[in-house]
Formats: structure tokens, C-alpha cells, sequence
């Protein structure tokens, strides 16, 4: 079970960081045209890693029962022991902390465990003794406590001590006693405890009215299912989409009767639509279907439940918030519905209105589902995993480099969420997030409607293109004649059409001719002509582009006060650029010291950064800025909160400083709060932020930031990096593909 809003039934909100991009910039050596791996790593929730999979297999065998919350994985092991992964802000995993962690741990105290449940952000456990235990968020009293105090550790549910099933909507909870009898508590909006009342909430478990002789509960968004001994399904809660299968609508505080269904065996409930499977094995649908969710191969919702067509005989049901999956007599699995995230399989390039068979799992005894993500069970092999992967609920996954499938790569450029690869045959690939065209092929990311990029697609109209560079959320491409491409997000005018339009395809910039090198800041652009001159475009809020501060120049215009420029970099709000006699300059936003100038003011005409000479490579993070001397060391400066300068025991610098311990380095990529850097033998090494796995050490979480150079694993020979929002892409020469 899921969440889903009562004044919004067809949406919910994704917990994404938010996150500023910056662009990674080359040395001045171009990489060889030569055949080399690309492999990725870290966030992956927009497909931007391209590697056409969002799946993992969680190492943990004898598993018996998952449960899926809103972005953490539950898993019941088959010596009733219980064990977590995910995000941890309100204690959801159970583990005393407020940690999230990226592979599956125990529970500690939690032991004679036969069923467990989750909730968007809490969850239950019944052990064999008949006793409840409850953990995570407990605002609305959904721990059935007494209180309203998050707990970070299993504790007992007052009252309960003959339990025989347990289930969680919401932030309500549902449990069913030997005797018959059903508890509810929690959360009562739409009337969904039970008590023929609608608002307010209970703390300590009720009795819901009306409904004898209960073999199964279900629990939905805000909506309760059940099962009685002579088949017939009841409901009641939030009826808005229909998904109690009456023919109603509102808000519905006692049972009521699901029309036409008898003989029913199983029930799952998605955020605002119900599945119910019957003893011949066919399966039935009702509520809402804007994702296809119903399985009718329409999106128009349903008030009484419907045949879901083009199934086999099925024997067991499972759903996330708008999603559903079931798993036939054979031990397949069959899925429908929203797929944003892959969570109906990376298999479907949309939405999926009718069940389709999911690739590559083989046979499963088991399926469940959580808010936005899919588990498929074998005790033996373990648990399969597929979907939004946010907070690591998938597990380990993306936390060390893994092949992908971008091809014969030259050089990559990574965005906030997206990513393009220039081919080496001149043409441009990208992957990732489109909410706003940004990938260029002609189309536009609809949220719960059409997915983001997973697999590879060709940006249109593109050809002898020579560099690539992503800002936030557009995208550039210089082409081998000198002219500048531009598509994607244009509210700042940072596509340089003299417009705010966005646009879904490249398109020339007006103008701009003679143009030898690119770079992307957060919502700028620069363009460095081949008479050294700059032209920049895009937001100006901090003079990034120079002069005085502006909310943005629709159109390139030069920036004065520099000649004899050989390389641009750009940050969220700062430019970067190196000289002709090897000096580095800057200007734009200096708050954090990003300037390397000794101040932290916003500056208005290039300054020049401290006293560096023979910087070959520049590159600039959110805060925070690089410098490469020919000398093969790396100077650095502005905030270090995460570690992004490489220099332990320092807060901020507002003059670069030598990063310890580095030398020999011939490549250095920034973004955001993180460093990457290529030392001549071919080794990669980041430092900083590492909350999403995109240090590639094989770790993840908010307490795993570093101050010092970790060594990138899977990679032996690195030919080039690029490092996005929270992910990294590198090119591996000379070793065969491998997955991680």
C-alpha cells in the first residue's frame, strides 16, 4: 500500500533533493578517439545513469514477505527475523536511528515475526504470539502508542495481543484479532477507521463497526478492503475514484458492499484503486486508472470493478500507489500501470495499460509493491527490485560503477537529472530526466504520464557535433562549423533565442559564430569564440555573466574586460575562465569564496583567482571551484561543507588551496557538492557529497561525505569523467563491460 492525496488522487509528490548542476570541463588535452566503456553510478531515479535498467538483486535469501513504503523496503526472513533499507528520516527502518542506509540490516529486537506492513512512512510487524509492534512516523497516532512522537525502534501496540493479520494505509493502521474483531487507528480524514465518523484520528487502536466474519484485510491510501468467509468484499474510506467498487463516490465512514464480487481470495490496494483476485484466478479492478493502474487499456476511472483482460490464471496480487502487479500460476509476473520510475519494468517506454509480462525475472514466489517500486521474491536467489530508487529502497544498486548503453563515447556532459553522451561518430545521445525536452527528441516528460529516459535516445538533428555541455535542465552542442545548439528549459532564456520558450529539439543559436568551446552554469551559458573573446547568455542574477546584475540576457552578449581566454567553466553562479598565460579568472556569485579572489562579494568584471599560473583545467561545483596546474596538482576553493574541497579541517577557502595528497592528475570534474578528479595511471578518484553512492565507492547516505580522495571502483584505466546532479558517468578504456 501507498499514499495518495484526498484533494489530489491523481498525483503525489516525489522527495527529490534540490539540487543546483554545473558542468565538468576537459583539460586542455582532448581525450583520443578511441574505443572506451562508459559506466555509471550513483542517483538513477530519471534513468539518467543509461543504463536502460532500474532494478537490482538484493542479496538476501530466505525471504518468505516484503513491504514497500514510500522510498524503504521491509523484508520478513524465514527465521522471522525483519530487515530494513531505504530512507530513515522518521525512523521507518526500524533501526533506532534516523539513518537511511543502501543494504539491508536487521531490525534488532524484532524476532518471531510472521507478517510485516508499511505505510507511507511507519510500519507494523505481527509476531507469532499474537503481538503487534510499530515504528517510524507517528504524527497522526499511526504507531497506536498513545502518542504522537516518532519511534525509531519497534515497540509494542497498545492492547493487542491476539493478532492474526495486520495491515497500513496511509497513516492509519489495521489489525485483525482471532476472534474477528478489527482494530484500526491512526489517521480517520476519510473515515477510514471504521467508526461511522469522518476527521480527526484515534491514537490507540478502535473497533471498527459493522463488518462479521473477516478471513482478509486490505489498506489503501485512505481506504480499508476486506475479504468475508463467504467471499464478498466490503470497503470503507475514501471512495472518491470509486475504488470501494460500489457505484459511489465520497466519503464513505461504514462498510459497503463491492457490486458483483464473489469468490474472492485476494485483495491489494494502490493509492486510490483496488485489485481483487477470485478463485478461478481472474482479476478485478476499480477506481482510479489516470496510469492505466485498472488494466482495461484505457485510463478512464472505474466505479465497479471490471474483468482486467489478457491475464492468465493469476494467483497472487500486489500494488504500489499507481501500479499493479500479479504473478500467474507459473510464477511469472505480470505488471500495469504507472512506470515513471520502471516500476512496471524498464521494459515499457510509457505507462502500461494493460498487463505485460515483466523481462528477465524468470519464476517468483512472491510479489509486492511499495509507494513507487516492485519486489519479486525466490527464497532461494533473493529479492528483485525495480523502480524509483530516491532513497536507495532498491538497495545497493547504483552505489559503485556498472556498464551502460550509451556506445561509442567521446565525451560526456551531465545535467541536474540528465545526461548527454557525444558519439564518436559526431552525433549526440542522451538519457535521463525531460521534464523539459532536454534530451531533444522532439518530446517532453509528463509526469505519471510519459517516463523519463532510461535507455539512449538520439538527440534530432544533430551531426558533426565536436562538445556537448548540460546546464540544470537544457542543453548545448558545439558543432565542428562552430555554430552553438541549444533545447530544453528556457525561463531564464539560457537557450539564447532572444525567447523564453523552451524548446524539444536543438536549435541554432542566432548569432554566434566561430565559437571553439562551451560551458553550462545552473541556468547560464558561455560560449568562447576563437579570438578568445566570451559571449554569455542565461541569468545574470549574480553578474555571472558580467556588468551589473540582471534577471537574464535572452541573447549572447561578450563579456567585457577579458581577452586571450582559452577554457570556460561555469558554476550555478559564477563563471570560470584560464588565459593564454595560464592566470585563471573569475566573477559572478562569491558568497562562499568560489571566486578564489579573498573576498566573498558578487563581482561584476573578472578577477583574477589568487596568484595561480599554469592552470591548464578549470572546473566549477555549486559553491565551490578547481583549478589544475601543469604541474598535475589541484588547487581549490569556496565552501566545503561536504568535503568538495578535498582539504580536511577546512570549512571555507576564499583562496585556493593545494588539495592534499593529489598529484600527477591530468582531468578534474565538478558539480554540485562533489570533486572528481583522473590521475595519469587511469585511476578515478571523488570527495565530497555521497548521500546518493555518487563518490562510486560502494557506499551511500548523509554520514558518508569525504574530505579526503576515495578511490572509484570497477574502474581500472578511466579515460575521461563527468559528474552530474548526484550521479557520475567515465569513460573506462580498454576494459570489457561489466555490471555492478
Amino acid at each position: 500500500m501507498s499514499h495518495s492525496s484526498l484533494r489530489s488522487n491523481t498525483a503525489f509528490s516525489v522527495w527529490v533533493a534540490a539540487l543546483l548542476v554545473l558542468v565538468p570541463h576537459l583539460v586542455a588535452q582532448q581525450v583520443s578517439r578511441g574505443p572506451a566503456d562508459p559506466l555509471a553510478w550513483g542517483n538513477n531515479n530519471h534513468g539518467q545513469l543509461g543504463d536502460a535498467s532500474f532494478g537490482n538483486e538484493v542479496e538476501l535469501t530466505d525471504v518468505v514477505q516484503c513491504a514497500g513504503g514510500w522510498q524503504f523496503t521491509l523484508a520478513l526472513r524465514a527465521d522471522g527475523s525483519v530487515w530494513s533499507w531505504g530512507w530513515n528520516q522518521f525512523g521507518q527502518l526500524g533501526d533506532g536511528t534516523l539513518v537511511e542506509h543502501s543494504q539491508p540490516a536487521p531490525i534488532a529486537g524484532l524476532a518471531g515475526v510472521v507478517q510485516i506492513a508499511a505505510g507511507d512512512k511507519h510500519a507494523l510487524a505481527l509476531r507469532d504470539d499474537g503481538r503487534v509492534l510499530s515504528w517510524g512516523q507517528n504524527d497522526l497516532g499511526q504507531l497506536g502508542d498513545g502518542s504522537r512522537t516518532n519511534r525509531a525502534a519497534p515497540a509494542p501496540v497498545a492492547g493487542i495481543q491476539a493478532a492474526v493479520a495486520v495491515a497500513c494505509g496511509a497513516k492509519f493502521s489495521v489489525a485483525l484479532l482471532s476472534n474477528g474483531q478489527l482494530l484500526t487507528w491512526g489517521d480517520n480524514l476519510a473515515g477510514q477507521l471504521g467508526l461511522g465518523t469522518t476527521g480527526g484520528d484515534s491514537l490507540v487502536p478502535v473497533t471498527a463497526i459493522g463488518v462479521p466474519s473477516i478471513q482478509r484485510i486490505a489498506a489503501g491510501g485512505y481506504t480499508v478492503m476486506v475479504i468475508k468467509n463467504d467471499g464478498t468484499v466490503w470497503g470503507w474510506g475514501n471512495d472518491a475514484d470509486g475504488q470501494l467498487g460500489d457505484g459511489g463516490a465520497g466519503l464513505v465512514p461504514l462498510p459497503v458492499q463491492a457490486s458483483g464480487l464473489a469468490s474472492v481470495r485476494a485483495l491489494a490496494c494502490g493509492g486510490s484503486f483496488t485489485l481483487a483476485l477470485k478463485t478461478d484466478g481472474t482479476v478485478w479492478a476499480c477506481g482510479n486508472n489516470l496510469n492505466g493502474q485498472l488494466g482495461d487499456g484505457t485510463r478512464t476511472l472505474q466505479r465497479t470493478p471490471q474483468l482486467v483482460l489478457g491475464l492468465p490464471t493469476i494467483d497472487a496480487l500486489a500494488s504500489g500507489a499507481f501500479h499493479s502487479l500479479a504473478r500467474d500460476a507459473q510464477g511469472r509476473i505480470w505488471a500495469w500501470g504507472a512506470n515513471v520510475y520502471g516500476a512496471v519494468s524498464s521494459g515499457f517506454p510509457n505507462d502500461s495499460l494493460s498487463p505485460a509480462l515483466v523481462p528477465g525475472l524468470g519464476r517468483r514466489s512472491g510479489i509486492f509493491a511499495g509507494h513507487s517500486h516492485s519486489l519479486a521474491v525466490d527464497p532461494a536467489s533473493g529479492v528483485r527490485t525495480f523502480g524509483q530508487n530516491d532513497f536507495v529502497q532498491l538497495e545497493l544498486g547504483n552505489t559503485v560503477p556498472r556498464a551502460t548503453r550509451w556506445g561509442r563515447v567521446e565525451r560526456f556532459a551531465c545535467g541536474l537529472e540528465h545526461t548527454l553522451a557525444l558519439q564518436l561518430d559526431g552525433t549526440v545521445r542522451a538519457a535521463g530526466a525531460n521534464s523539459w525536452g532536454q534530451l531533444g527528441d522532439g518530446t517532453q516528460t509528463i509526469p505519471f504520464l510519459y517516463p523519463d529516459r532510461g535507455e539512449p535516445i538520439t538527440c534530432l538533428g544533430l551531426s558533426q557535433v565536436v562538445a556537448v555541455a548540460c546546464g540544470d535542465e537544457f542543453s548545448l552542442a558545439l558543432r565542428a562549423d562552430g555554430t552553438v545548439w541549444s533545447w530544453g528549459n528556457n525561463l531564464r532564456g539560457q537557450l539564447g533565442d532572444g525567447t523564453q520558450l523552451t524548446r524539444l529539439v536543438p536549435g541554432q543559436i542566432q548569432g554566434l559564430t566561430s565559437v571553439v568551446a562551451i560551458a553550462c552554469g545552473g541556468r547560464h551559458a558561455l560560449a568562447l569564440r576563437a579570438d578568445g573573446s566570451i559571449w554569455g547568455w542565461g541569468r545574470n542574477f549574480y553578474a555571472q555573466l558580467g556588468g551589473p546584475p540582471s534577471q537574464w540576457q535572452l541573447v549572447p552578449i561578450p563579456l567585457p574586460g577579458l581577452t586571450g581566454v582559452v577554457q570556460v567553466a561555469a558554476g550555478a553562479e559564477h563563471s570560470l575562465f584560464i588565459r593564454n598565460d595560464g592566470t585563471a579568472w573569475a566573477l559572478g556569485q562569491g558568497t562562499y569564496g568560489q571566486l578564489g579572489n579573498g573576498g566573498t562579494n558578487t563581482v561584476t568584471t573578472p578577477t583574477r583567482v589568487g596568484t595561480l599560473t599554469d592552470v591548464v583545467s578549470i572546473s566549477a561545483g555549486l559553491r565551490h571551484s578547481a583549478f589544475l596546474r601543469a604541474d598535475g596538482r589541484l588547487w581549490s576553493c569556496g565552501l566545503n561543507d561536504f568535503g568538495q574541497l578535498g582539504i580536511p579541517g577546512v570549512t571555507q577557502r576564499t583562496l585556493p588551496m593545494l588539495v592534499p595528497g593529489l598529484s600527477r592528475l591530468r582531468r578534474v570534474a565538478c558539480k554540485l557538492n562533489d570533486t572528481a578528479v583522473v590521475h595519469s595511471d587511469g585511476t578515478l578518484w571523488t570527495f565530497g557529497d555521497n548521500r546518493w553512492g555518487q563518490l562510486g565507492n560502494g557506499v551511500s547516505g548523509h554520514d558518508q561525505r569525504s574530505f579526503v580522495p576515495v578511490r572509484v571502483f570497477g574502474i581500472p584505466r578511466c579515460a575521461d569523467v563527468a559528474i552530474g546532479g548526484a550521479f557520475g558517468v567515465a569513460l573506462a578504456a580498454g576494459k570489457p563491460l561489466e555490471r555492478f
